[in-house]
């Protein structure tokens, strides 16, 4: 690894870490060999006295379930549900081109709508139990996100697998009709599942992070189902989730679950929809940089120096200034800007090996600073009291500024439906064909009327081997 993917003056020892865990065999002294051996040894034994307890017997019987079975894979082929919602959620976020909202600080549908799907394809749920399990998993991530955030996401942890477990299990659990114990239960298991660091932006295991909350809630919620349990303990008092990952009080989590669904928390919040294949936060930097554009009529051309203002809780993610990889590149405010000015707009497109190394970017990105301000104004993530502010400086002299307080697709400014199809028709160009998305379009948009949803993760694979359009009478 070079210095700058290792972190700074972390670079030698980390490089020193790896070397060593990829040594080659044969090197280790005979007594760690030997106490090895006596591990493995120890725990086999361990496994085979407690194979007939009620713990493990419950997994296996819980698991058994899927045996012979599976859910559809968007990347084709079918696996068990918890490995694909796992694989689908993954998908679902290595873009960066899904919702987030501002009380999870997290990306809540990516987590979700593929443990509902998958979950729900094996068990035929209708259309109207995956919207409401969906509302039930957001209000958990939403309710838990407001105890525990800003500190939650600030000292480092990513919310999406956090809070995206706990959603994810809560989803499931409502899917499965299971009760009210039980439901308890699930949630409070997935919280011992629960983790993940914003270190990993950048790289592939932040979709994966996705992947992780929607495999969890499928295999918490099943879990409880065969009657396996959880302490209470995990989501209130000294030791909780709620206690470890950003101190709140008892007394907090008790009034805030007291609120819960009244309104829904989808209702009171809402959700951020992207218009644009990066990080949330260049949503309103963005807009206010195409506006300028556009306004002005202005090209690379006219360019002398752009510089972003954004708050530090949001533009201090944004730091690769030069991205080497596609993953970089959506957390690169001064290369998502260079695409903007060049092309009038940022699209899937932008995000390849090939579009990274275009001189047409690279050349116009020494002209382009990310400033943070000293502190955020507002607690309240992407608060209009903490505006994202754009000055285009040309050539001639001449400066354009402007203040971006609500980004499109916002809550306040949200895409209505026929945005949302058109966005679903770009993205699933040269991936599924016209018939199949033609027939995809029209369950989800009668979604809550829907028999079973069994049908929409086949009609989003372009698989063959999962074609049931034939049965479906499309």
């Amino acid at each position: 690894m070079t210095e700058v993917q290792c972190g700074g003056r972390f670079g030698d020892a980390l490089d020193r870490l790896g070397r060593w865990v990829a040594q080659p065999g044969g090197s280790f002294p005979s007594t760690a060999t030997a106490l090895a051996t006596n591990a493995f040894i120890d725990t086999v034994a361990c496994m085979i006295a407690g194979a007939q307890e009620p713990a493990p017997v419950r997994a296996a019987r819980a698991l058994s379930a899927w045996s012979g079975r599976g859910s559809t894979l968007v990347t084709g082929g079918r696996d068990s549900p918890p490995n694909a919602a796992l694989i689908n959620a993954t998908a679902g976020h290595a873009l960066d081109f899904d919702d987030f909202d501002a009380p999870s600080v997290s990306h809540p549908s990516v987590c979700l709508v593929p443990a509902i799907l998958a979950l729900g394809e094996e068990i035929s749920a209708s259309g109207r139990a995956c919207v409401e399990a969906y509302v039930i998993g957001l209000e958990v991530m939403d309710r838990f996100g407001l105890l525990i955030n800003p500190v939650h996401y600030d000292v480092g942890w990513h919310a999406t697998p956090t809070l995206g477990s706990l959603g994810a299990a809560a989803a499931c659990a409502r899917l499965l009709e299971l009760s009210a114990d039980q439901s308890l239960h699930a949630i409070a298991m997935s919280t011992s599942m629960a983790g993940g660091l914003k270190a990993q932006f950048g790289s592939d295991t932040k979709p994966l992070h996705a992947g992780f909350a929607a495999r969890n809630g499928v295999l918490a919620a099943r879990l409880a189902a065969e009657g396996l349990t959880a302490s209470g303990k995990a989501l209130l008092g000294r030791e909780s989730f709620t206690a470890l990952f950003a101190a709140s009080s008892e007394s907090q989590v008790t009034k805030t679950i007291d609120r819960m669904g009244d309104p829904t928390a989808l209702e009171e919040y809402g959700l951020f929809v992207k218009r644009y294949p990066c990080c949330g936060y260049l949503a309103r930097p963005l807009d206010g940089v195409l506006t300028l554009r556009r306004d002005h009529d202005l090209t690379p051309d006219d360019i002398g120096h752009v510089t972003l203002n954004m708050p530090p809780r949001n533009g201090g993610i944004l730091g690769f200034r030069f991205p080497r990889t596609p993953n970089e590149a959506r957390f690169s405010a001064t290369y998502c800007t260079a695409v903007a000015l060049c092309d009038g707009d940022v699209t899937l497109g932008a995000f390849s090996p090939e579009a990274i190394a275009n001189p047409r970017y690279t050349s116009l990105i020494d002209r382009i600073d990310l400033v943070l301000r000293d502190s955020s104004v507002s607690e309240e993530d992407l608060s209009p009291d903490d505006p994202d502010h754009v000055t285009i400086d040309l050539k001639d002299g001449r400066s354009h500024s402007t203040t971006v307080r609500v980004a499109e697709g916002s809550p306040s400014k949200p895409l209505d439906r026929a945005a949302l199809f058109a966005k679903l028709d770009a993205c699933a160009q040269g991936r599924i064909d016209d018939a199949r998305l033609a027939a995809l379009g029209q369950r989800l948009d009668a979604l809550p009327d829907l028999e079973t949803v069994a049908e929409i993760p086949n009609l989003m694979s372009g698989d063959p081997r999962n074609d049931l359009m034939n049965n479906s009478g499309a």
